[in-house]
């Protein structure tokens, strides 16, 4: 029989689950986990752990998701080179634009996905109670993540899922998997080359504004015009299931309604049509887009107020992060700009409109709204000044 001090440590253990399977039947240990039931039964429940935590932090994503906007071209870019479609079944539609083949469809969404991708994060404050909650764009405001935000959350998680017995970790699993639907008219078609300022125009349905003037690196340049189409996308959520699942890692449902009385509820992203300008020179990028304000409408039957609550109740959040979602007013018409430890970020003025312009090593870019429009400039290696001569200097 083996003693304990012949059982392998749960660093021994761990190091096999991130292991090829084949090591796990052929490597050093392979005789001893052959033999000690006990050091087996301790690895298919650091497994089930590991499994658990893992479908739960899929559920809040990566902090790599979260848009950059000094980046926003940058990182959209790296995929410029032509490689054969991949299939994108069950991808959602954002994912799938980013990672599309044609240096159409990454320039043209690098503004507005940006200003769109984000409403996801944004925490909806005190909205009118008529049939639906609409949330539009009036203003910007900056957060900062911090880069190991799910490195702080993940440790919170996982000492929930070790106190889940294997039963409960069966129906988290059974229930992630039909809790939820996500649906949209939107695809990498929908972004496509304009032949002109004209034709932008035109699919805009309203003026596009064209800078007059731009920083030293790009004069003379000519830019490359890209518009995407308006779009509706969608997203259910079955909400025994997820109570359910709340209930049982300890995290509060709040804000969703009674199951009995409302079994599902979808909640709708609007999109209006959209256009960019994309310069380049010497290997930097420069970009100008706009579009009218997305429109999230979230059913009444949600308490949104509550369900902000329970978002900010998630353990593991840094408390930094927390007074700063709080800090933001108007929740009704603010969008959460996420932005990385070390960027600055300001409150500007363009056109006589609020504006929030963000400075990172990288670049930097300003974003604002008038008159129901979103508007943004952003460049790869320029400073605050660049980006904010060239937002002063658009017109028709």
């Amino acid at each position: 029989m083996n003693t304990r001090d012949q059982c392998l440590s749960d660093g021994d253990l761990r190091a096999l689950l991130d292991a090829p399977e084949v090591e796990r039947h052929a490597g050093a240990h392979a005789s001893h986990l052959a033999s000690c039931p006990a050091c087996r039964e301790r690895l298919a429940r650091l497994q089930a752990d590991a499994e658990a935590a893992g479908a739960l932090l899929a559920r809040l994503g990566s902090v790599e998701s979260i848009p950059n906007p000094a980046l926003a071209y940058q990182r959209l870019a790296v995929a410029r080179n032509r490689r054969p479609r991949a299939s994108t079944e069950g991808v959602p539609f954002m994912h799938r634009l980013f990672g599309a083949p044609r240096r159409a469809a990454l320039a043209s969404v690098a503004i507005v996905a940006l200003m769109v991708a984000v409403i996801a994060i944004a925490p909806v404050g005190t909205l009118a109670q008529d049939i639906l909650n609409s949330f539009r764009v009036r203003q910007f405001a900056a957060i900062t993540i911090p880069m190991d935000l799910m490195q702080q959350v993940a440790p919170e998680l996982e000492a929930q899922a070790k106190q889940l017995t294997p039963e409960e970790k069966q129906q988290i699993a059974a229930g992630l998997k039909g809790m939820d639907n996500f649906s949209t008219t939107l695809n990498a078609d929908s972004v496509r080359p304009a032949g002109s300022i004209d034709e932008a125009r035109a699919h805009l349905g309203g003026t596009m504004l064209v800078p007059s003037e731009l920083p030293q690196a790009f004069a003379g340049s000519q830019p490359q015009i890209y518009i995407g189409d308006a779009g509706h996308a969608e997203y259910t959520l079955d909400v025994a299931t997820a109570q359910q699942i709340l209930n049982t890692i300890s995290l509060k449902p709040g804000g969703l309604p009674d199951p009995a009385q409302t079994p599902e509820v979808t909640i709708s992203l609007e999109l209006s049509p959209s256009a960019v300008l994309a310069y380049e020179a010497n290997g930097q990028h420069l970009i100008v887009g706009q579009t009218a304000s997305p429109v999230l409408n979230i059913p009444s039957s949600v308490d949104v107020e509550a369900l902000r609550e329970a978002v900010l109740s998630i353990p593991g959040l840094p408390p930094e992060l927390v007074a700063q979602i709080r800090a933001v007013q108007d929740w009704q018409h603010t969008l959460i700009i996420p932005v990385p430890a070390g960027a600055k970020t300001s409150q500007e003025k363009v056109d006589g409109a609020p504006a929030l312009l963000i400075e990172a090593e990288e670049g930097a870019a300003v974003l604002w709204q008038k008159d129901g429009i979103l508007y943004g400039v952003a460049g790869e290696g320029l400073s605050g000044s660049d980006v904010m001569r060239v937002a002063g200097s658009l017109g028709s």
